[in-house]
């Protein structure tokens, strides 16, 4: 299912040094969205869903993230959702390069610690990294499983319908 560690622990029981290991599941998930291969496509987009979904709820398991709530149907409300969710990625990729802040380098590298970091503030950026790694889990896996029936039918060799011409237009009379 992808679950490194177990599930009884809290986030406390683990040292600074194995909570970065938690992101293993979300980078195989990714390695797996970036094979293009079109006849295994739709079976690498399911194994990289299912890494990313166990990496999401072990997340949520250990309180780094909340429960992802259902995205709205209303276009008003799912724009704001992904406004908000835009915001909150932002906010935590600006934390990121804050916490990262290396004397000769500012620039943002994932996974990049400095010598001279503490481990308070080394903790606190990996669980920055892995709350920002998790919304981007749930965007890769709305992503993915939007493209998984074209997957499917590109790999079955089903080409997509032609659009029609434009909707005929209504008729009037004048007058």
């Amino acid at each position: 299912q992808g679950q490194f560690f177990s599930s009884n622990e809290d986030l406390d029981e683990y040292s600074t040094n194995k909570i970065r290991f938690f992101l293993i599941p979300y980078y195989i998930g990714r390695l797996y969205l970036m094979n293009n291969d079109a006849p295994s496509r739709p079976q690498h987009i399911e194994v990289a869903i299912s890494y990313l979904r166990a990496f999401s709820d072990q997340m949520v398991h250990y309180k780094i993230i909340g429960e992802e709530k259902p995205i709205p149907t209303n276009p008003n409300d799912r724009r704001t959702y992904m406004i908000g969710e835009y915001k909150e990625k932002k906010e935590l990729q600006d934390q990121v390069k804050a916490l990262n802040r290396h004397p000769q380098r500012d620039d943002l590298q994932r996974g990049y610690i400095g010598d001279s970091i503490d481990e308070d503030t080394e903790r606190e950026l990996i669980i920055s990294l892995l709350k920002l790694s998790a919304i981007e889990a749930r965007g890769f896996i709305r992503g993915a499983t939007d493209e998984l029936p074209l997957a499917e039918m590109r790999a079955k060799g089903v080409k997509p319908e032609e659009p029609s011409g434009p909707p005929p237009k209504m008729w009037f009379k004048r007058i």
